[in-house]
């Protein structure tokens, strides 16, 4: 089968993972990154990457489209798997319909209602199947209008956290949390140094020392970020991991649920 797998070539990105794993079941995959074809149009310098970020432009977004349509004119998929926040047109998933109608469309949601764009729910009608990492969420993605909603939990990827003998249980800290800053992760560190001040600590994570309310916990955080083995690594110095699930991620269980153990 041939697969074109839409993400970005961001080393640890789900779809290079399904990329990945699909290529080792003997399909025929090519992964297209649609942000870098359209961050190629984006003018203006440093203030446009700034605005396409926060007020994305159609104009630079329709040009990075037209490549991925040349593309899938080209390379005949069978199947397009959509991974995350992909900046597709409906046009472009239209487009791809009208020459191969026997194409299947999956869109794979990993992330909080909060997060899902208007991007996304253009391509209701075009896509066959939306797949889920929150059970909880399948029943208000068929309200919003998709066909077909399957359930598929994250999980630990061993190949992307390594693997390391602990057994001689050098810790370098006692509790630890990796991850970016929410306030409700602040409030919930801040309760448990104060409460149980005699513990090494350490924060990883974006945006903490930015955020951070209470700056007596500075001296815990590192806002440095950390992939792949290092991320692995780090869970595996300390005794305790925590994982803090963000307010707007409940009930779902996020990867960092699966990471730890594994």
């Amino acid at each position: 089968m041939k697969i074109l797998v839409l993400t970005d070539r961001y080393e640890y990105a789900i779809g290079n993972i399904f990329a990945s794993t699909l290529n080792k079941m003997g399909h025929e995959v090519q992964i297209f990154d649609l942000l870098t074809a359209i961050n190629k149009y984006v003018r203006l310098g440093k203030a446009g990457r700034v605005m396409q970020s926060f007020i994305p432009l159609e104009a630079w977004i329709k040009k990075g489209n037209r490549e991925l349509a040349v593309v899938i004119k080209e390379f005949k998929p069978d199947q397009i798997i959509i991974s995350g926040h992909v900046q597709v047109l409906y046009g472009t998933m239209a487009f791809a319909k009208s020459i191969l109608p026997e194409l299947k469309i999956t869109q794979f949601w990993p992330d909080t209602f909060i997060n899902l764009s208007q991007v996304q729910l253009n391509l209701v009608t075009m896509v066959d199947k939306l797949v889920s990492y929150s059970r909880a969420s399948l029943k208000i993605f068929e309200q919003l209008g998709f066909r077909h909603v399957e359930w598929m939990p994250f999980a630990g990827d061993v190949n992307f956290l390594g693997t390391s003998d602990n057994s001689n249980h050098d810790f370098r800290y006692d509790v630890t949390f990796i991850g970016a800053w929410r306030p409700e992760r602040e409030k919930i560190m801040v309760a448990a140094i104060k409460n149980i001040p005699d513990l090494r600590y350490r924060l990883v994570g974006p945006n903490w020392k930015r955020n951070l309310n209470k700056k007596e916990i500075s001296k815990y955080v590192d806002d440095t970020p950390i992939l792949g083995r290092a991320y692995g690594d780090f869970i595996r110095s300390s005794k305790i991991n925590l994982n803090i699930i963000d307010d707007t991620n409940y009930p779902a269980a996020n990867m960092r649920f699966f990471e730890v153990p594994v």
